[in-house]
């Protein structure tokens, strides 16, 4: 099963160790941090999730503020990926976007 883990640049060594555990536990996991700016790099995240299986955004306050992980986010929405947030930090529910906020 392909992840792809959205997360901010803040929370890279988290998100790193939390990769690595779902490795370790079999799955693979697709993180931005070897790619570089610009569009390329942009239409790499897009080929990303529509391959993955899953869409896990690292929910952070961070997160809530980042345009691209909002972007991130409505397009794996967009084209029906299973979206699973995980929380690494206390956020407001108020700060949750509407696709995020009606997750059960």
């Amino acid at each position: 099963m392909q992840l792809f883990l959205s997360y901010v640049r803040q929370e890279q060594e988290a998100v790193e160790a939390f990769a690595e555990r779902l490795r370790r536990s079999g799955f693979e996991v697709f993180l931005d941090s070897g790619l570089t700016g610009g569009q390329r790099w942009w239409n790499e995240l897009m080929r990303q999730i529509q391959q993955c299986d899953a869409f896990l955004p690292i929910l952070t306050k961070g997160y809530m503020f980042s345009r691209p992980c909002k972007l991130e986010v409505a397009y794996a929405g967009a084209v029906e990926k299973p979206i699973l947030p995980v929380q690494i930090a206390e956020i407001s529910p108020r700060l949750l976007s509407p696709i995020i906020g009606d997750i059960q």
